[in-house]
């Protein structure tokens, strides 16, 4: 089964003091031990982050009954602002479609 988790980049110690910037997606399809990044899911002062996986299609949580094969949407809310503020101002909501056979992130559906 894949995992997934965001993460969060900190910037060096400056002026404004140490910031949390850029949310990436990543996975792992091997408990942990490795992971790849996904996506860029926001860029620019970031904060509070949280990820689950919805559900898709009629045939259950992970097929997409579009395509016929296994597929996971993930919710991503999190905290953002733009590149050239010194903070996080605003929640925002994203979705996200990961296709497990191929491997690809279809960016926001939402």
């Amino acid at each position: 089964m894949t995992t997934f988790q965001l993460r969060l980049d900190q910037t060096p110690r400056s002026a404004f003091g140490r910031r949390r910037v850029n949310v990436s997606l990543s996975s792992s399809n091997d408990g942990g031990r490795s992971w790849s990044l996904i996506s860029r899911v926001h860029t620019g002062p970031s904060a509070y982050s949280s990820i689950c996986r919805l559900p898709t299609g009629p045939r259950g949580a992970d097929s997409d009954a579009r395509a016929g094969e296994r597929a996971v949407q993930l919710g991503i809310l999190y905290e953002g602002g733009k590149r050239k503020e010194h903070y996080a101002k605003q929640i925002d909501f994203v979705i996200y479609r990961y296709s497990a056979s191929r491997r690809k992130i279809t960016k926001p559906v939402y």
